[in-house]
């Protein structure tokens, strides 16, 4: 008798066992990178006003945080993770020059 082959590398709406691993892992870095976006939003309800902020600190340290998590999702690839941000390619690279972001942790 022939071997049998896997369910997931036949059943036509997975593709390959490969590609559906692929799906699966950007999955979970997505989900992973929206609870910390969530966790981030939730801080920010902690953020006490009454005795002021410094509003470009805070923003510069928010951009940072989603400049990290978009290159850690694409594998450090800068075009793709502007494309994430919705960003240019020079801009993103701006950033990341003016804020000191190490690449390839």
């Amino acid at each position: 008798m022939g071997r049998q082959k896997s369910p997931l590398k036949t059943h036509p709406s997975t593709g390959s066992a490969r590609t559906l691993s692929r799906r699966i892992d950007l999955w979970r870095k997505t989900s992973s990178t929206l609870l910390r976006e969530i966790e981030s939003i939730v801080l920010l309800d902690h953020i006490e006003l009454e005795n002021g902020i410094k509003f470009d600190e805070e923003v510069k340290g928010f951009e940072i945080k989603l400049i990290t998590q978009a290159l850690e999702l694409v594998g450090g690839k800068q075009s793709k993770a502007a494309k994430l941000l919705d960003l240019r390619p020079t801009t993103l690279n701006e950033k990341i020059k003016r804020y000191n972001i190490e690449l390839g942790k």
